[in-house]
């Protein structure tokens, strides 16, 4: 599951698990949405004003997260997958994550010396975007989902055109690293998180 986590802690001598991710995938586990102090089933408006509300904080160039528990937990040895589901939404969890004061001066540098940046990362379009024209990087996003609708000869062509790529996992970030590879490119690839680990 692409951008989710869970982990447990224990509250007054009670398990409780605590997943946190994205919230597109945070949702997808939850029957039960915390409103007003209270846990209500989770609706189709509860979502969309959640929704809202995240893509409000990311255009403002916020990281957003969701954060989900639960208090059922079967411990260490019988947890799996199969347990992540019955989860109550509870909240959003918002922070500045800004560039480095020398990034946009960097990349002016590598661009002089014919360097071309594309951005690959898991967090939203809209976040991505802010950050990338704070740092002088401008291009039409390409998402995940949408790469996974192209076939390689349609994204062979998108990948000359477009610098930025945002909500990709693993498997998206390799293809694309892997077909400007094929179209000629010499191509180094940087990350800092298991999200960009390369495939097998």
């Amino acid at each position: 599951m692409r951008k989710r986590s869970s982990i447990v802690v224990t509250h007054h001598d009670k398990y409780r698990v605590i997943a946190k991710g994205a919230l597109e995938e945070i949702v997808k586990v939850c029957d039960m949405a915390r409103e007003n102090g209270e846990e209500v089933p989770i609706t189709e408006e509860i979502i969309t004003k959640v929704n809202k509300k995240a893509e409000d904080m990311a255009k403002d160039g916020m990281q957003v997260i969701a954060l989900a528990i639960k208090p059922e937990y079967n411990g260490v040895d019988k947890y799996d997958i199969e347990d992540e589901k019955d989860f109550t939404l509870v909240g959003l969890i918002a922070f500045l994550d800004p560039p480095k004061p020398s990034a946009e001066q960097t990349i002016k540098k590598l661009k002089e010396y014919g360097v071309d940046i594309k951005i690959l990362t898991g967090d939203n379009a809209f976040a991505t975007k802010n950050i990338c024209n704070a740092v002088g990087i401008e291009s039409k996003i390409l998402t995940g989902k949408e790469i996974d609708e192209l076939n390689d000869y349609e994204l062979s062509k998108k990948v000359e055109e477009i610098d930025i790529f945002a909500r990709m996992n693993p498997l998206q970030k390799e293809r694309v690293v892997s077909t400007l590879r094929k179209n000629g490119h010499s191509v180094g690839y940087m990350g800092d998180g298991v999200n960009d680990a390369p495939g097998p």
